[in-house]
């Protein structure tokens, strides 16, 4: 049904009712006005109405449309040919947004793995701490947002095969000449929330009070880079390699690796997934297949990732 349309029929019901008289003797019109004004009053009142009708039936098909994926962030609407992963784009080169588009290294991974199953793609982008309960919750299949194995997580999560590696760094200011992390001594470390860097940060404050180094956790590392641009933060605490692309976006920025990160010289990412997931094994088949064709290897060195 056109506006037009709607707008002619809401003008007839009016004039055919009592709503009109009605509300005009419930309202401010003065009867000396009400003939004078009675048109237009009409034609607003349908307009409202037309407009009314047209949101609540045009927009209510369409009105799922937005950049996470296609649908409202209150009603995710699952397919069995759709796998919809969770990922925090605040993180590049693995997950960001460039412009209004998704990108990053596991964007295009995860678009692989959908290919390989012959199966959709979709991603709902939330704070990275709200990657955990989405996936056990099911209000997502999977999640893909350099996520760390550790053997904390795998308690209560399935994973995938490991797809890469990476090491943990800090995040500075050049200006802060720092060498390692007694040069931390009396300040805070800025940390993502829910990230494998906290667990990592916690236990070096814990054996070595001395340093008198305190954490303060924050949703996203761009809040971090911000607060060291703006000289707020001392450190940033994240994976190495996104620390060398922050640093060489910004002049002002360096990065350290802290030494004895007792937690794993390596960091394996691994893709996230409820407990006796069926599409555990289908997504390791998948990366299987990706690396042996050599695909993995490509995605790596398009995103300097070798």
């Amino acid at each position: 049904m056109t506006l037009v349309h709607m707008y002619n029929l809401s003008i007839k019901f009016l004039k055919n009712t009592a709503i009109f008289p009605s509300i005009a003797r419930r309202s401010f019109l003065n009867k000396n006005c009400l003939n004078k004004d009675r048109v237009s009053l009409y034609r607003t009142m349908a307009f409202i109405m037309g407009m009314i009708s047209f949101i609540a039936t045009g927009c209510g098909d369409n009105g799922d449309n937005n950049r996470e994926g296609g649908h409202s962030s209150n009603e995710i609407r699952k397919s069995k040919n759709s796998i919809v992963f969770a990922l925090s784009a605040d993180y590049p080169p693995f997950e960001f947004y460039d412009k209004d588009e998704l990108s990053g290294f596991d964007v295009e991974l995860a678009k692989m793995i959908g290919s390989k199953l012959g199966r959709n793609v979709e991603f709902r982008n939330v704070a990275f701490a709200s990657i955990f309960p989405s996936v056990s919750g099911g209000s997502v299949d999977a999640a893909i947002s350099s996520i760390v194995i550790t053997k904390e997580r795998e308690k209560n999560f399935d994973f995938s095969r490991q797809y890469y590696t990476d090491r943990i760094a800090i995040l500075h200011s050049k200006d802060a000449k720092i060498d390692n992390m007694s040069d931390f001594r009396n300040h805070s470390i800025l940390c993502q929330l829910g990230t494998s860097m906290e667990i990592w940060l916690r236990r070096y404050i814990d054996r070595n009070p001395s340093n008198a180094i305190t954490i303060k956790l924050i949703d996203s590392n761009l809040q971090g880079v911000e607060a060291l641009k703006s000289g707020s933060a001392y450190g940033v605490i994240m994976n190495l390699k996104q620390a060398k692309e922050f640093a060489k976006a910004n002049e002002k920025l360096s990065y350290m690796i802290p030494e004895n990160v007792d937690m794993a010289d390596d960091e394996a990412y691994g893709v996230l997934l409820k407990k006796g997931s069926p599409l555990l094994a289908d997504i390791n088949r998948a990366l299987d297949e990706i690396e042996k064709e050599g695909e993995l290897k490509k995605l790596k060195s398009k995103y300097d990732l070798d």
